[in-house]
């Protein structure tokens, strides 16, 4: 059974992933099926994960898998922070908790969360 989110909890993901549409992992999110797979936990497969860090002042959520080359690769928690703020590959919000919530509930955006 699916979840049923708040509209203005969709309405702020839509927002957020609209913004930063540019970058390739928001791309991932919002076409998945445009790219390739990688295996994640419990025979799932994936085309991205999120995390979210303080990185100079800045909060940030930012994704653990990171298409490179036209593949998919799964980096540790350090490798995705410098691939994020090296590559541009990560939206910045006001507060530490927004990127966490965001990190936390962006695949609600297929109304599944």
């Amino acid at each position: 059974m699916k979840k049923v989110i708040a509209q203005t909890e969709l309405d702020s993901i839509v927002e957020i992933l609209s913004k930063n549409q540019d970058k390739n992992f928001i791309q991932r999110i919002l076409k998945p099926d445009n790219f390739p797979t990688i295996p994640l936990s419990k025979g799932k497969v994936g085309t991205h994960l999120m995390a979210d860090s303080e990185i100079d002042g800045m909060y940030i959520a930012y994704p653990t898998i990171v298409f490179i080359d036209g593949k998919l690769k799964h980096l540790s928690n350090d490798e995705a922070i410098d691939y994020a703020i090296n590559s541009g590959e990560f939206v910045e919000f006001p507060t530490d908790t927004a990127a966490a919530w965001f990190a936390k509930n962006y695949k609600k955006y297929w109304n599944d969360g």
